[in-house]
């Protein structure tokens, strides 16, 4: 039987950097939401979220890193980043579709 396992990583600021990778296998599928970190006007936890990113590409080349959350235009030029939406995105879709 064959398993297909999602790793998850979870940025908190730039000191975690010292931690937050370990333990990720290097080539491999990895998972981080960026709930919370993109809203209201918190310039420094959306840029600290774009750094780590780039910091996880870096150390651990990825397959793919999927965020969970809305589009991020400043990773653009990571080609193996794909989006999925949150669950308050896919809710605010319903209700906004069929109200």
């Amino acid at each position: 039987m064959n398993l297909f396992i999602i790793f998850k990583c979870r940025i908190l600021d730039d000191e975690s950097f010292q931690w937050c990778f370990d333990g990720l296998p290097h080539h491999s599928v990895i998972a981080i939401s960026s709930n919370g970190c993109l809203r209201g006007n918190c310039k420094s936890a959306k840029e600290t979220f774009i750094k780590g990113v780039f910091e996880l590409n870096r150390r651990k080349s990825p397959v793919a890193i999927l965020i969970c959350g809305p589009y991020i235009k400043e990773l653009g030029s990571l080609k193996n980043v794909h989006y999925y939406k949150s669950y308050s995105q896919r809710l605010y879709g319903r209700l906004h579709n069929n109200g």
